[in-house]
């Protein structure tokens, strides 16, 4: 696990904060670069990129860095998200790969690895159910790459069936420390980035996120870690400047949480964490930034 220290961080939010999440940024970019790079060496044995990760990891916004390295390095690059091939009645975040299409989602990795076109289903999350107009028709480019994301993306039902695969698994990987003293976690920082992400993006109020949380993790230790060693490279999703940017965002709706709240001493340390920040302003991160994408309007 990497370290952010707190005072580098305030030091870096007081010498220009616009500067600090350009450079974050930066640092963030250039991992992405790194693993497309590794992927793209690993086309010959497969088209497929397999990226799985977490909830709040940030896959679907690594995803689309990872093409875009791709793309600018000329190799044509598709993707493609798990949640659409979810049966009908499930949702996103399901915690069993069960909960996926399996006999669809392997047809389709046997016909991607041999460079045959699929129909990519559609997912409506609204109504819980596949929309049958809405599927896409992906036709591999020779030599190109198909970038599969989600929850599941490395269980082995899937990653047996194109086992020379690139595999990647995404999270954020860095702690906040003050010297050797840990005042927050990556699962505390992938907790606020959900409820953020509930909050501005789903209207889920940010209590039920919370009592939700309990059984996203139970599924991540039955479902998705086991399966972190089947990667080939780890990318870590962390970001500088976020832990005072999303708790400044969630904080109103932390106020008056009623005793016995779920995860209420995570949200504790979280906002005592933030406290100790250099504050910053959301109105300072460009379109571009990862929170932007995935998780903030």
């Amino acid at each position: 696990m990497n370290r952010f220290q707190l005072q580098a961080l305030n030091a870096g939010i007081r010498g220009g904060a616009a500067d600090f999440i350009a450079r974050c940024d930066a640092r963030y970019d250039q991992l992405a670069a790194d693993a497309a790079a590794r992927a793209r060496r690993h086309l010959d044995a497969c088209p497929i990129v397999l990226l799985a990760g977490p909830s709040g990891a940030g896959k679907t916004a690594a995803a689309r860095r990872i093409r875009a390295a791709l793309e600018a390095a000329g190799t044509a690059a598709r993707a493609v998200s798990l949640d659409d091939y979810c049966q009908d009645g499930c949702g996103p975040g399901a915690e069993s790969p069960l909960a996926l299409d399996v006999p669809l989602l392997t047809r389709h990795l046997d016909d991607l690895a041999r460079g045959r076109e699929i129909e990519v289903p559609c997912f409506n999350f609204k109504t819980r159910r596949r929309d049958p107009g809405g599927a896409r028709t992906l036709r591999p480019s020779p030599g190109g790459a198909v970038i599969l994301e989600g929850l599941h993306a490395l269980n082995p039902l899937f990653t047996e069936r194109c086992p020379d695969a690139f595999r990647i698994f995404a999270a954020p990987e860095s702690d906040l420390y003050d010297g050797e003293t840990r005042l927050l976690g990556c699962d505390g920082v992938r907790l606020l980035r959900r409820v953020v992400r509930g909050l501005l993006r789903r209207s889920v109020p940010a209590l039920e996120t919370l009592r939700l949380w309990a059984s996203v993790r139970r599924g991540e230790r039955l479902f998705i870690q086991p399966c972190r060693s089947l990667a080939d490279v780890t990318l870590d999703t962390s970001l500088g400047y976020e832990l005072p940017v999303l708790a400044r965002l969630a904080k109103p709706h932390f106020f008056g949480l009623p005793d016995g709240t779920p995860e209420l001493e995570t949200v504790l340390s979280i906002q005592r964490a933030a406290d100790r920040m250099e504050p910053m302003d959301p109105a300072l991160l460009p379109e571009t930034s990862l929170l932007k994408e995935e998780f903030m309007l």
